[in-house]
């Protein structure tokens, strides 16, 4: 069951008696004539209620997203949406679990990613759907971010609007939509409230028209400077509204003015209101039961009732069964700001790790993490990455670990060796190089305590690293042995699926570095019989890829592709899993159409790599592409075509990576190749040794070389 907090982050405002404001309403209605509708006001212009009530007046289908600086992430983000498209109907819940899963192989990829993500989830929405993404400024991210994002918003179908609600104008990037009118906007103009509409909200205030109209002048239409009016100045007389109407306008200063007229209204209340106020904003949404809990208060749940019928920057929503309550941003802000200077120190450092622990027991781990970093509580944190690690790791979201582990204090992380261990995962795809220096301190401690199981994970995330870099291959040797010692001992490992993993990159190792190990063969069958076993259908789909791909790799070198019947007849299922990544698809592609191709099923190898290469254009992953061109040139300069092999190298070297040195050895053996056939033997073997000596660099055995 989703927590109460997620499902609050996907749940319209439910709204209370509140003005419908018909003028904006058919503005909107005119709006739909364009897919996207971007609304910019100060904070507090009513823009959220605007939104929310004019969906519920034309009973529009769609989803509500609250956004928040965490989505600055894209991991982040794509993992909230799918979670958010699971509640979109019978057909979202069935289809949320085949959207694209974001890894960080991404990262390059990131515009590419961000378009198919998008096309198929605006593709769940129904007919004369609405998506609204409400306070859009707080999820600003990098400028590459922004760029995909609104990249992928040509991906919007007919049919379906986005809504996007900001206290700021649009990016420079949207500017193109306006230009095209794919874009609408409605303005700080266009939001205030009119006279008429001024009047419906103050309502009779000491029975004078007059100083509703001086509220209306002095507010300058601002939502939510006419109810702090209303409820500052319920008693002003007509003689009183001489001088508020001919006050300054509130334009210039509404933060100030929000925290004047709120801390007028705030020193009304009894003390022990505000105290409940000030800790229960401590949660970014909450429960009426969270509110008594965390205050301590028995009449907090009736206070909430009042200020959301008074709309005093109160929201409900419905989050599953239950009724969740939200502060207007403003009003939060102004709580948290007075609990910071009312509240005794420790009073609220308990009361932060105390609400930590409640979002927690519901499965909100990003707010419990923030709740504990404001606490500065490094050890509930620390312990809290280190049990979340993997979960986050697997739902792609290495920046949102990585942020969390690097905020902890280096005598509190470094005293944690899972952390290390953790923060170098996070780093593999980015900074290979930080995450070897991170996964061998992380062995090294692990060893040290004894802890043999974590010492084994870590030196075959090593030996990952050391394959995703393709650049090093002699630190090998020691992460080899490592392996070998580890599984020679019986219980180590505390499942087949992490035995896979062990397995899948000692095999590894063993063909990049020892392809003469006398057990090379041993070990290649256990991991077979590991793949094959019933217990291992639990494992996630894409560790059983991976090893598979691993296993395949192998008979197509060691055995010319005799022995891997079994493993395709067991393996080729998983492709149409729909958590299976693409790049684990594209990987066992290649290796198959390698397997036919060496099998002389030249026809089939040929539609087999260009289904990868669909799959790994549609998905933008470039880096897999040399796999795939690199068998092209193979083939052309078998068939002695000089210029296909010419056409087939540039193609190459379109998608070559200086920094991936094996990559340069095998385009520069590629190279070679192609300047025999032109008849150029003298750079031919100048090609051919350059190729041969990274392969030396790189620490590759003697017997793989004659491969370059």
């Amino acid at each position: 069951m989703k927590n109460v907090t997620t499902l609050a982050k996907f749940s319209r405002p439910r709204l209370y008696a509140v003005v419908k404001r018909e003028r904006l309403f058919r503005a909107l209605d005119e709006a739909r004539a364009h897919p996207i509708i971007f609304i910019a006001g100060p904070p507090g212009a009513g823009k959220s209620t605007l939104v929310a009530s004019w969906l519920e007046a034309r009973r529009a289908p769609g989803l509500w997203f609250q956004a928040d600086i965490g989505d600055s992430d894209p991991a982040t983000f794509f993992h909230y949406l799918s979670a958010a498209a699971a509640t979109l109907g019978a057909r979202g819940a069935r289809k949320a679990g085949s959207l694209p899963r974001w890894n960080p192989g991404y990262a390059n990829e990131l515009a590419a990613f961000t378009r198919r993500f998008l096309r198929e989830f605006f593709a769940l929405f129904p007919a004369g759907s609405v998506f609204v993404v409400d306070n859009f400024h707080e999820a600003a991210g990098t400028p590459e971010w922004r760029q995909a994002f609104i990249d992928g918003l040509a991906e919007l179908p007919a049919g379906l609007n986005i809504v996007f609600l900001s206290r700021v104008d649009p990016p420079p990037e949207m500017s193109r939509f306006l230009a095209s009118q794919a874009m609408v906007q409605l303005g700080w103009e266009a939001l205030r409230f009119d006279a008429g509409e001024a009047a419906a909200v103050v309502g009779r205030v000491g029975e004078t028209p007059e100083i509703v109209e001086a509220i209306h002048r002095a507010s300058g239409g601002w939502a939510a400077g006419l109810v702090l009016m209303r409820e500052h100045l319920a008693r002003l007389t007509a003689a009183d509204a001489g001088a508020l109407r001919d006050s300054a306008s509130l334009d210039d200063s509404r933060e100030s003015v929000f925290a004047y007229f709120t801390g007028e209204i705030f020193a009304r209340a009894r003390p022990e209101n505000r105290r409940a106020l000030m800790l229960v904003a401590l949660l970014p949404s909450f429960t009426a039961e969270d509110a008594e809990a965390l205050s301590g208060n028995a009449d907090a749940p009736r206070l909430l009732e009042h200020l959301y019928r008074r709309h005093l920057f109160v929201d409900r929503r419905r989050a599953g069964e239950r009724t969740v309550y939200h502060f207007h941003a403003l009003f939060r802000e102004f709580l948290l700001a007075e609990g910071r200077t009312r509240l005794a120190a420790d009073e609220r450092r308990v009361a932060l790790e105390r609400a930590a622990a409640m979002v927690l027991e519901r499965g909100d781990v990003d707010a419990a993490a923030a709740l504990y970093r404001s606490a500065g509580a490094w050890r509930e944190l620390a312990s809290l990455a280190r049990d979340a690690s993997m979960q986050l790791i697997g739902e792609g979201r290495h920046e949102t670990l990585r942020e969390w582990i690097d905020s902890l204090p280096p005598e509190v992380r470094d005293a944690e060796p899972a952390l290390v261990y953790a923060l170098g995962l996070t780093h593999v795809y980015g900074e290979p190089s930080r995450a070897k220096a991170l996964l061998a301190r992380a062995h090294h401690a692990f060893a040290a305590a004894g802890d043999t199981r974590h010492a084994m994970l870590a030196a075959a995330a090593s030996i990952d690293c050391h394959y995703h870099e393709w650049a090093d291959f002699a630190p090998l040797d020691r992460w080899i042995a490592v392996l070998e010692r580890g599984l020679a001992a019986d219980g180590v490992l505390l499942s087949p699926a992490e035995e896979l993993r062990v397995r899948a990159s000692l095999l590894l190792a063993l063909l990049f570095r020892q392809p003469t190990h006398p057990e090379l063969m041993t070990h290649a069958q256990a991991l077979a019989a590991l793949l094959s076993g019933r217990e291992i259908a639990s494992a996630p789909v894409n560790v059983r890829m991976s090893a598979a791909s691993v296993l395949f790799n192998f008979y197509n070198w060691a055995t010319k592709g005799e022995s891997a019947s079994a493993l395709i007849s067991l393996a080729l299922p998983w492709l149409d899993d729909p958590q299976a990544t693409p790049l684990n698809r594209v990987w066992f592609l290649v290796h198959l159409a390698f397997h036919e191709q060496i099998t002389r099923q030249y026809a089939k190898a040929r539609r087999r790599m260009a289904e990868a290469e669909a799959i790994a254009r549609e998905h933008g992953l470039t880096s897999i592409l040399f796999e795939i061109y690199h068998a092209d040139v193979s083939a052309a300069s078998a068939a002695r075509d000089v210029a296909g092999t010419h056409a087939a190298l540039e193609r190459l070297r379109s998608v070559l990576d200086p920094a991936r040195r094996m990559d340069v050895a095998y385009f520069r053996h590629q190279e070679a190749a192609y300047l025999l056939l032109s008849g150029r033997p003298a750079e031919a073997a100048d090609a051919s040794l350059e190729a041969v000596e990274i392969g030396r660099e790189a620490g590759m055995p003697a017997m793989q070389l004659p491969h370059l």
